[in-house]
């Protein structure tokens, strides 16, 4: 498990835990002695957990929050124009991070401090083993509330999302609204694409994205 930080004053909470920012370096007459262990939280519910009712919620988001979707929607479509405009008009066009970063310089956006990564202490355990999720995720709450931080959000890949939904709905006085499981951005589009695939089968999707792109399937 890792913790990442995007701090207004770089290393403020990391320094706080006490933690390394990077993976250490081991010396052979190092690697005899224990690594520090991660307190084990035994799972006690079942293999398969069907959400329970308080787990499903309708919600509609705040104004403030639709309208600033709407905002961001319609700048990001026109860096993307922007972008594919310089391509065809000029031969010094920078790849598509550079060119987002030309032009926050140019409008006078503040450089934002790099997200800082530090690593934990390596669980010994099976992934998906609901115990080892539940250890990772009360570890990963724990150190959230001993900085005072409200909510704690906790990704995962798709495989272990499942397992911490199990685990979640099993301990719902636990892992309550201010725990939140995120499904990785990358296995969210993936499962995507997979239920578009799935829903496209033998339609001849396939064999017309085949004579522009490899892999399709």
């Amino acid at each position: 498990m890792i913790l990442t930080q995007s701090p207004d004053k770089p290393g403020s909470i990391l320094v706080s835990l006490n933690v390394e920012t990077s993976i250490p370096r081991i010396r052979m007459e190092d690697m005899r002695k224990p690594i520090e262990d991660t307190p084990i939280s035994v799972y006690y519910g079942p293999k398969k957990q069907h959400m329970p009712n308080a787990a499903s919620r309708n919600a509609v988001l705040p104004l403030k929050v639709l309208a600033q979707q709407v905002i961001q929607d319609q700048w990001a479509k026109e860096l993307d124009f922007a972008f594919l405009k310089s391509i065809y008009c000029s031969h010094l066009t920078p790849e598509f991070g550079g060119f987002n970063t030309k032009i926050a310089r140019e409008q006078g956006h503040a450089v934002k401090p790099k997200t800082l990564i530090s690593y934990r202490p390596l669980i010994n355990m099976t992934p998906s083993d609901p115990t080892t999720m539940k250890t990772a995720m009360d570890e990963a709450q724990r150190l959230t509330r001993k900085l005072g931080q409200e909510c704690t959000v906790f990704t995962a890949d798709l495989q272990l999302y499942r397992v911490g939904l199990f685990v979640q709905w099993v301990y719902l006085d636990v892992f309550d609204d201010q725990f939140i499981l995120r499904l990785g951005g990358m296995h969210f589009l993936m499962s995507i694409v997979g239920a578009i695939g799935a829903l496209m089968a033998d339609s001849g999707l396939e064999d017309v994205l085949k004579l522009a792109f490899g892999g399709v399937a």
